[in-house]
């Protein structure tokens, strides 16, 4: 228990543009739209042609249970795509980036620093005489 309650919070504490975050929230989508499917709320998006699915509730409900799969299956068709992608990208990045020594990378900062300052600006004549 002591170990989910663990990984629940490594994950709620992920920076907002991790790929720890990216990831959580393609599942989260796919959860929600899963259980909406299950649910049966693809039956009301019949109110986008004006018609009722159900005669026992009202159209108001009818269009909000049908907008929320609306929206969730949007989100499952864009988003959570997008979201992997970015994910895996991250997790590249950050390992290629780990992968590195720091040393190294400090040293080539500073010879790119040593470079830019060692450069002469030499003045050019104003004019060629005649």
């Amino acid at each position: 228990m002591k170990r989910c309650l663990r990984f629940v919070r490594c994950i709620w504490n992920a920076g907002a543009f991790s790929a720890t975050a990216f990831a959580t929230r393609a599942v989260l989508i796919t959860l929600l739209f899963s259980l909406s499917e299950a649910l049966g709320l693809r039956e009301y998006t019949t109110f986008l042609s004006g018609t009722s699915a159900n005669l026992n509730v009202s159209w108001q409900t009818a269009a909000t249970l049908g907008l929320i799969h609306l929206l969730l299956y949007v989100g499952f068709i864009l988003a959570v795509p997008i979201f992997l992608i970015t994910a895996a990208l991250i997790s590249i990045w950050n390992r290629s980036a780990a992968s590195k020594p720091q040393c190294e990378r400090l040293e080539k900062q500073s010879v790119r620093a040593e470079r830019a300052t060692s450069r002469k600006i030499t003045p050019s004549p104003p004019f060629p005489s005649r």
